[in-house]
């Protein structure tokens, strides 16, 4: 009997090896199998909603082009994997958005342009910047890599192209040049925001023939995209154009008669540089009243910003400032005016008394005084940290905070921390937060605190790059910490 309850005990320890097998093999299985698929379902639903925000900075870019008015669009650069209680997930799908030179610029041949300022602008060389969007995904290996050249929005897929959103570049007659200018290079996980500016027109004329045929040459990715959209007969496509020739990271369009032209340069990221001559000549007033040729000019009072925008009475216009604060608008339609006021980026606002801008002349003397706000205004401005720190370590980010306001005043000042690449921990923001109180005119330098945890560093012992943005109720400043 001794023996047979011995023979029992070895069949118990057999069936539970057998089922921990079993167990262990499903599991794994689970994550050979199982785990890939679900991953790359979510990395293929981000793609497809990416797309649609893209989609959004395209119109963003190309409506701001159109009526001058600023405007962003966020974009999700990466995604999240669901939690998972038995299995292992990669790290967090990231994603890429820059603006990227061209090899070659845009140029104009063989064609009189009844603007002499907008001619000007294109007898030179005419720079441009393509937008792209990279994604980092673990299992959608073959996604695509998305981007927006002159309207145009492609996914390019190795050997082929797929448009997203159709040109808008030539249209039934019109030609449409926005020209694209700035840096913006974002990587990471989390959503972003793509800002979009006036820099200079839109400002319209006529293109046609000038001892051949006009010859528009534009840089491009993909010459097929733009050979299916305006063909490459003038019967094909669009009428009256065609792509003539196709080069190394360039297409020559041919114009087959008179376009309406329009021209417009916007900002997306930050550097771009203003150019007036987008703006074209002033146009025709109502009979009866001056030509719009005049200008003015004038000098900041009280604090000199790089960069304004000018506006007030039939009168919208981003002017550049020199170290001396002195700035001049031409192309202004003569006439008298009144309620004008000039804007900042640090959102401080200037005004002026009424003027006059005479025609043919410039109205010098136009001084802007620093109107600062009634209320109280705290600026941001972050002036140190520890980083790098270890994981389970405490990061500290120093910032100076300035009442620029006429009035004392308390607010919340917080610190948010944001992974830039889905790697590391997502802590509950804001991860600190302190109350400070100034008069007008006074500053405070404080230090925030964010208690890292131990999974807060990247996988494998890697450094983990987070965004630290401070904020008070009124402005915030950001920047680049890592945590190893």
């Amino acid at each position: 009997m001794t023996g047979r309850a011995d023979e029992r005990a070895v069949s118990v320890q057999v069936g539970a090896v057998l089922l921990l097998a079993i167990l262990v093999s499903a599991l794994g299985l689970y994550q050979l199998n199982v785990v890939p698929n679900q991953n790359y379902v979510v990395e293929a639903d981000h793609n497809e909603r990416v797309q649609g925000e893209l989609q959004d900075v395209r119109n963003a870019i190309v409506n701001t082009a159109g009526d001058r008015a600023d405007r962003s669009a966020s974009v999700r650069l990466g995604t999240q994997y669901d939690a998972r209680a038995v299995a292992i997930n990669p790290p967090n799908p990231t994603g890429t958005i820059r603006t990227v030179e061209p090899a070659t610029p845009i140029t104009v041949e063989n064609a009189e342009i009844d603007d002499d300022r907008i001619a000007d602008l294109l007898d030179d060389d005419v720079e441009t910047r393509f937008i792209e969007y990279r994604p980092r995904y673990n299992e959608y290996r073959n996604a695509p890599r998305t981007q927006f050249e002159h309207t145009l929005l492609y996914n390019e897929f190795g050997e082929g192209n797929v448009t997203i959103a159709d040109q808008r570049l030539l249209r039934e007659g019109a030609l449409d040049l926005v020209v694209v200018d700035g840096d913006l290079s974002r990587t990471g996980g989390g959503t972003v925001s793509v800002d979009v500016r006036t820099l200079g027109g839109p400002g319209e004329t006529t293109i046609r023939p000038d001892g051949g045929t006009p010859e528009l040459t534009i840089p491009t990715d993909a010459p097929a995209r733009w050979e299916a959209a305006i063909g490459t007969e003038f019967d094909e496509g669009e009428s009256d154009a065609r792509v003539a020739s196709v080069d190394d990271g360039s297409v020559t369009i041919e114009l087959d008669e008179a376009f309406d032209l329009r021209v417009a340069k916007v900002e997306v990221g930050s550097g771009g540089e203003s150019d007036d001559r987008y703006d074209g000549e002033p146009e025709d007033v109502e009979v009866g009243e001056p030509r719009a040729e005049g200008a003015f000019s004038g000098t900041f009072q009280g604090g000199n910003p790089e960069e304004a925008t000018v506006r007030g009475d039939g009168l919208y216009r981003f002017v550049e400032i020199d170290d001396d604060g002195h700035y001049r608008i031409g192309g202004v339609p003569a006439g008298s005016y009144g309620d004008v006021v000039a804007e900042t980026d640090d959102g401080l606002v200037y005004t002026s008394d009424d003027f006059t801008v005479e025609e043919d002349e410039t109205t010098e003397g136009v001084d802007f005084e620093l109107e600062q706000p009634a209320e109280p205004f705290f600026e941001v401005e972050i002036v140190g940290t520890n980083s790098p720190v270890d994981a389970g370590e405490t990061l500290e980010v120093t910032a100076d905070i300035e009442n620029l306001g006429e009035a004392s005043g308390t607010q919340d000042i917080t610190l948010d921390i944001e992974p830039d690449t889905g790697q590391g921990s997502e802590p509950d923001n804001p991860v600190d937060v302190e109350t400070l109180s100034l008069d007008d005119g006074e500053n405070a330098e404080i230090t925030l605190e964010w208690e890292t945890d131990e999974d807060a560093g990247g996988p494998g012992g890697s450094t983990a790059p987070y965004t630290a943005t401070v904020s008070s109720d009124d402005a915030s400043g950001d920047t680049t910490v890592e945590v190893e």
